[in-house]
C-alpha cells in the first residue's frame, strides 16, 4: 500500500514540474514559452532573462521527470516504477 502511495505521489508531483517546465520552455499548456518567460524575468531585474528562463525551464522539466521516474530513491527501496510494476491488485 505504501509503495503504491509513493508511486502516485512521485508521479503527480513530478508531472506537475514537467508541465510547468514545458510551459516555460515550449509554451505548451497555456504557457508563454521561452521568450515570454525571458521577458518576465527581465522585469524582475534578472539580466539575461533568456538564460535564467532557460535554466529554470530545464531544471523544472528534467527535475520533474527524474522525480516521476523515482531517481535518487533510497538504495534499500525499489524505485517507484519497479514498485508499480510489481504491485498486485488486491
Amino acid at each position: 500500500m505504501m509503495d503504491t502511495a509513493l508511486v502516485l505521489l512521485h508521479a503527480v508531483v513530478g508531472l506537475l514540474f514537467v508541465g510547468h517546465g514545458a510551459q516555460k520552455l515550449l509554451g505548451v499548456l497555456g504557457g508563454d514559452g521561452l521568450e515570454g518567460t525571458a521577458g518576465f524575468m527581465d522585469t524582475f531585474g534578472l539580466r539575461s532573462g533568456r538564460l535564467h528562463a532557460t535554466a529554470a525551464g530545464v531544471a523544472e522539466f528534467t527535475g520533474g521527470l527524474l522525480v516521476a521516474l523515482g531517481h535518487r530513491q533510497r538504495a534499500r527501496r525499489r524505485p517507484p516504477v519497479a514498485a508499480a510494476a510489481s504491485t498486485r491488485a488486491a
